[in-house]
């Protein structure tokens, strides 16, 4: 499911017309959410690639309900190539992601020659696969690449821990999980 970078307002056109008559069509339902955990740092100080390591931001959940959406601080690489990346929310273990990338509980895939050449925070719908959180329950935001060759992504935030709750981890190709320093720039939205 390849996700579109530029909001389509189809829905003014489709059920703008409608008026009192009705035509049996329902109107698509609109998250009622709220802005649950945030860490956008005013200028950035850490870029992480994508592609030869996957890159994860844990978090803890501070509202439980529905995950309508996760803000992600991106960019194209200097030179765009073309690949996919994936950005899914997955539980973690340890403070670690899971390692298992069919442990994600939803996700979203860009198509990278679309990025933004500068830092730009994406908005990723994930209201429709109805992810439930639970307060106090972490996870993890991770970015992979799934398709392309070598970088296909950057991923921006701080170079200092200023996240108390969570951290930016790495998994190069063929290894683990390893903490490093830093949080990457993101935001999470839940409907209660």
């Amino acid at each position: 499911m390849k996700a579109p970078l530029i909001p389509v307002l189809v829905a003014a056109l489709v059920f703008g017309s409608c008026g009192g008559g009705g035509t049996g069509v329902t109107p698509p339902v609109e998250p009622n959410d709220i802005l649950d955990q945030s860490n956008v740092p005013s200028a950035f100080t850490l870029t992480v690639p994508v592609g030869p390591s996957d890159v994860a931001q844990t978090f803890r959940v501070g509202v439980t309900g529905r995950l309508t959406k996760v803000q992600l601080v991106v960019s194209a690489t200097m030179i765009p190539v073309p690949g996919t990346l994936r950005i899914d929310v997955r539980p973690t273990n340890a403070g670690n992601p899971l390692e298992d990338d069919g442990s994600a509980l939803g996700f979203v895939e860009l198509d990278t020659i679309d990025l933004p050449i500068m830092p730009t925070l994406l908005e990723l719908d994930f209201f429709v696969q109805n992810i439930q959180v639970q307060n106090n329950q972490r996870l993890a935001i991770v970015a992979r690449r799934t398709a392309g060759i070598d970088i296909v992504a950057q991923i921006h935030g701080s170079a200092a821990d200023v996240y108390a709750n969570g951290t930016v981890v790495r998994r190069p190709a063929g290894a683990t999980w390893m903490q490093t320093a830093g949080d990457v720039g993101f935001q999470t939205f839940v409907e209660p």
